[in-house]
């Protein structure tokens, strides 16, 4: 009797964390897209920018991730055969960095996980977007359409 009650109780708190950790992550969703649809509304600039002027920085590198979620198989597998035990992932991360004509100020997109090629392709396709610019220097570069 002793032993299913602490089951229940455990199994009522790891069902109480998961849905507080998917209650936190659609608030954070949320309050982005909140924050996003408050600076197009309020903006004291709108700088239309042509994505061909836009200078793509980008850096990519190889990570050696584990293959296995099992310790001791990674330790297994780095004795006898050290290929084996992990997988290499390629990483692309891209930023898009454009400077306002008008004004000389540098604008720097958020972190885009895309490789360079492919994000040249897409600005082509969409060929401008618009940075939102409100007070204090806080900027929103609107890159929706590479989601």
């Amino acid at each position: 009797m002793g032993k299913t009650i602490i089951t229940i109780l455990a199994l009522l708190a790891v069902l109480i964390l998961w849905m507080w950790v998917k209650w936190s992550a659609r608030r954070t969703e949320r309050n982005a897209r909140a924050w996003k649809e408050r600076m197009r509304r309020t903006a004291v600039r709108r700088l239309e920018v042509d994505l061909t002027d836009c200078e793509v920085v980008s850096n990519s590198w190889v990570e050696e991730v584990p293959r296995h979620g099992n310790t001791r198989l990674q330790a297994y597998d780095q004795m006898y055969d050290p290929e084996r035990s992990v997988e290499r992932v390629g990483i692309n991360r891209s930023r898009l960095v454009w400077r306002d004509p008008a004004t000389g100020k540098t604008y720097a997109s958020p972190i885009i996980a895309k490789d360079d090629i492919t994000l040249k392709f897409l600005l082509l396709a969409q060929k401008q977007t618009v940075i939102y610019v409100g007070d204090g220097g806080i900027y929103y570069f609107d890159l929706e359409f590479l989601d």
